[in-house]
């Protein structure tokens, strides 16, 4: 039955539609194989060039989730996964205790309750010490190739503030708290995020003026987005205004 059923894939798929067989030659042989009907190839391909693309994940992990995508395909389409380019920058060495505190944040943003972390952001500081950080957690975020922890204002509770994910350690959950959002909240949230170019770290948001020649301005959309309305100072240069963290600032120093 199953092997008459396979010798006729158009026949298996009418009458079982959420299984795709099908079917190549090579040679005087028939090869049947199975396609993933809940993932396009492309989409599963673009995943693992995204996860690639990040410099947050260990070369170790990338080749994990590279194989894991693989076996949800067959043999005969797992060459469309292979990578040629090694572009791999290493930013977080210990994993496993990366993995632990977000196991713990996700738990809390579960359960609706605040979590205690230490920042460790690098420093030139030998021996610095950490003081105990206690905020409500609001999500986890990717955004310019980092993880951000985001967590409600301890002053404000309509704003928010972004941790780099890497820098908080020691994660722990407090017991006796309770953490609700209302819709008044989560949309200020997501009015400020929104209104954010880059997010690196908690720091004070400023508005700056960017000035910028023609030839560039494929490159200010790719860094600031759709929505920037540039003004004309003369033939060869604009000029634009942008919201950005002080973090970023100090960094483009």
């Amino acid at each position: 039955m199953i092997l008459m059923l396979l010798s006729n894939s158009e026949n298996y798929n009418n009458y079982y539609e959420d299984t795709i067989i099908k079917a190549y030659k090579e040679w005087r042989n028939n090869y049947f194989y199975y396609e993933n009907p809940n993932l396009d190839l492309m989409e599963a391909k673009a995943i693992i060039d995204l996860v690639y693309s990040s410099h947050f994940f260990t070369l170790k992990t990338k080749e994990n989730y590279k194989k894991r995508m693989q076996d949800l395909f067959s043999i005969h389409n797992q060459a469309y996964f292979q990578k040629r380019l090694n572009l791999h920058v290493v930013k977080n060495e210990n994993e496993q205790v990366f993995y632990q505190e977000l196991e713990v944040i996700t738990k809390a943003i579960k359960k609706k309750k605040k979590i205690r972390f230490e920042y460790q952001k690098p420093s030139l500081t030998f021996n610095e010490k950490h003081k105990l950080t206690e905020l409500a957690p609001i999500d986890t975020v990717f955004s310019n190739n980092e993880y951000y922890l985001l967590c409600q204002g301890a002053k404000d509770p309509n704003t928010c503030i972004q941790y780099r994910l890497d820098y908080v350690k020691n994660v722990e959950i407090v017991k006796d708290s309770d953490v609700k959002f209302d819709d008044y909240q989560l949309n200020s949230f997501e009015k400020k995020l929104n209104n954010m170019t880059y997010m690196y770290g908690e720091g004070k948001i400023e508005v700056i003026e960017l000035e910028f020649t023609p030839n560039v301005y494929s490159n200010m959309i790719d860094k600031f987005g759709k929505d920037i309305h540039p003004k004309k100072i003369n033939e060869n240069l604009y000029c634009v205004q942008v919201r950005l963290s002080m973090p970023f600032l100090l960094k483009c120093r």
